[in-house]
């Protein structure tokens, strides 16, 4: 077992602290007969079960934050890969245990910074650019592989981002085994919500399984080559209830995807993370809680999972972008501490907690460090970690975790009667669904008086001092000089083509092409292509498109 991170855990009032409470320790229990206590909690372990232990929804760790703290991982990424390795090296700087990286969107979109038709005024605008392994390398200059788990938002290039952060332990001389980190890399929600894709649906799987049949061979489970993402749906109009349906039927397709090319269930499921958003406050605590649940019944039920670590979701949390606002944006500060207690009361392996400014601009350095310290505030100044699942048993929770499973099933039925979830993405099912619940949430805002109150928004609007913080906020805002940074970026790409091998390039992306038709495992072609210094672009667009083809779903 795990230690405990304090030899005693009490309050202020020097009261010694359990490590989880349940119906024994309420006064009423002891006045109550044997036999009903009996029954009471055989009910109460059959339903709720304890930390560590099915099904879970108490929380996967039987210590939970008594052992250990949630990673606090900033999303962070802007300019050039010197600027943001510069951040990052701040954010380190401040406590932060995790890396988490933003690309730029020309990145995300597989497109080279000197591709001007898809590039021009984005470059480093809100994310990093990285081209080439030469801008990962300095993305990531100082930092120990070996020492911080890394976590990658990209989903159509995954599979190149992988593979430069296979390289770069290469180069830090770090065993596989040892590394930890996670490649979102869920084509199924780009189609659905963000967009960023690509390739037809089977292809895109197969990218994704390919990365899984190789952390299966050659990593530990500490590294997570799939993360489900429901955030982004979130951030589009999902409900908690649709985040969580279709994020997990996201999920199960791959999953059922990687069986059927016959990988075991317990090395996919083990290697399975999700990300969820939070901006609310009982109804996440309850999504997170359920999550945990549903996916422990599913993977044993359905599809007979045994290990431990298949059975017991991970899950990283960032609140709510879109429910931060630009009318008096100091409001976001409590916003956000609410959201990331929300997400620290639900049981979050990591938490990403946005800065209150981000909604004018990228964050400026003041807004990140007080995020941080947010974190560490809830985490380590309230007592709020001393206690596993502190709020569970809550009359209101409970019957809000209930309803909350009820609604998640409700989907998964039909889903099912549309044929599956490729199906139901492929008639836009999803897609319409988080359309309808965005308007009716914005019907309830926009209303007179409104339903849905955003203070200083549509209730109690101050527009004298939301001016004058806005022109406040104005005065210290970051900006990326996206003209500067997209020709440093541009001539940087030049030189690292210049100086390359090109007969290795063209041989590496020939290669690519090639086992691409037939049906091999694409890690190890990629892998070459990226050390030879082919970029995002050649290695995506130019190379894969030609032979995969492109996604011609509804909408498109």
């Amino acid at each position: 077992m795990p230690k405990e991170r304090k030899a005693r855990f009490r309050t202020l009032s020097d009261i010694e602290l359990k490590t989880v409470y349940g119906p024994a320790d309420l006064p009423y229990f002891r006045d109550l007969s044997d036999a009903a206590q009996k029954e009471i909690l055989v009910a109460h372990e059959k339903h709720f079960g304890a930390p560590g232990k099915p099904p879970f929804l108490r929380g996967v760790y039987e210590l939970g934050y008594r052992a250990q703290l949630p990673t606090v991982r900033q999303f962070c990424g802007r300019g050039t890969a010197e600027d943001t390795n510069e951040l990052l090296h701040y954010l380190i700087g401040l406590g932060e245990t995790g890396v988490s990286i933003a690309y730029d969107a020309p990145t995300l979109y597989a497109r080279d910074s000197d591709n001007e038709d898809w590039s021009f005024g984005y470059v480093g605008k809100d994310g990093v650019a990285v081209d080439t392994f030469a801008d990962y390398k300095d993305l990531l200059r100082g930092i120990q592989r070996a020492k911080f788990a890394v976590s990658q938002t990209t989903n159509l290039p995954a599979i190149v981002f992988f593979c430069m952060d296979l390289l770069l332990a290469k180069e830090q001389k770090i065993g596989l085994k040892n590394l930890r980190g996670t490649i979102q890399s869920d084509m199924r929600k780009e189609i659905i919500s963000q967009k960023e894709y690509r390739f037809p649906l089977e292809h895109g799987m197969r990218l994704e399984g390919d990365m899984m049949e190789f952390a299966i061979r050659n990593m530990d489970f500490g590294f997570y080559p799939v993360n489900s993402s429901g955030y982004h749906m979130a951030e589009q109009g999902a409900s908690p209830v649709q985040e969580l349906a279709f994020t997990f039927k996201n999920a199960f397709v791959l999953l059922e995807y990687c069986l059927s090319r016959g990988m075991n269930i317990d090395d996919v499921a083990g290697r399975m993370s999700c990300f969820f958003n939070c901006k609310g406050f009982w109804e996440e605590i309850a999504k997170f809680r359920v999550a945990r649940k549903i996916w422990y019944e599913t993977l044993k039920n359905k599809y007979g999972a045994k290990s431990p670590r298949s059975l017991a979701l991970k899950f990283h949390v960032q609140n709510s972008g879109v429910s931060f606002k630009r009318q008096e944006p100091r409001n976001n500060v409590v916003r956000g501490a609410l959201h990331y207690l929300a997400a620290f009361l639900g049981g979050a392996q990591s938490i990403h907690l946005n800065s209150w400014d981000e909604e004018m601009a990228l964050p400026s350095t003041e807004a990140v460090k007080e995020a941080i310290r947010t974190q560490q505030i809830v985490g380590e100044e309230m007592n709020i970690a001393d206690v596993v699942d502190a709020v569970g048993g809550s009359y209101y929770l409970e019957w809000h975790t209930s309803e909350m499973e009820r609604g998640v099933r409700e989907y998964f039925k039909k889903i099912e009667a549309l044929g599956g979830m490729l199906r139901a993405i492929e008639l836009g099912y999803p897609q319409l669904e988080i359309k309808k619940t965005s308007l009716a949430e914005a019907e309830r805002t926009n209303k007179s008086p409104p339903e849905i109150v955003i203070v200083g928004v549509n209730k109690y609007f101050d527009q004298a001092s939301a001016e004058r913080e806005e022109k406040e906020i104005f005065s210290k805002m970051i900006r990326v000089p996206t003209l500067e940074t997209h020709q440093k970026q541009k001539e940087r790409l030049a030189k690292v083509q210049k100086e390359r091998d090109e007969a290795r390039v063209e041989k590496c992306l020939k290669r690519l092409a090639g086992e691409a038709r037939g049906g091999g495992n694409l890690v190890e072609p990629v892998m070459e292509a990226v050390e030879s210094y082919a970029t995002v672009e050649e290695s995506m667009i130019k190379t894969l498109e030609p032979v995969f083809g492109r996604w011609r779903g509804h909408g498109d």
